[in-house]
């Protein structure tokens, strides 16, 4: 979804901070409370909303294509040859 520029709401998980950057490529929540919250205040913020949705896809785009994940693969594979 990050790929296509959506504005993407989470709950948090390990690696998520790594892969993206908090309020600036993905919302993270923690409760149900705070998910409306986060989605009522987006859906009044168009712009806000596809700044987020854009950063997130130039992240995705810049770090985490098949083809990053095939180099590191590699670099893994040969680290054991």
């Amino acid at each position: 979804m990050s790929a296509m520029g959506a504005c993407i709401v989470a709950n948090p998980y390990n690696g998520l901070e790594e892969w993206f950057e908090p309020d600036k490529e993905v919302i993270i929540i923690h409760s149900a409370e705070e998910a409306i919250d986060r989605y009522q205040h987006l859906l009044k913020h168009d712009a806000e909303r596809k700044a987020i949705g854009a950063a997130a896809r130039e992240r995705v785009l810049k770090e985490h294509t098949f083809r990053h994940r095939a180099r590191d693969l590699v670099r893994i594979i040969r680290s054991y040859i």
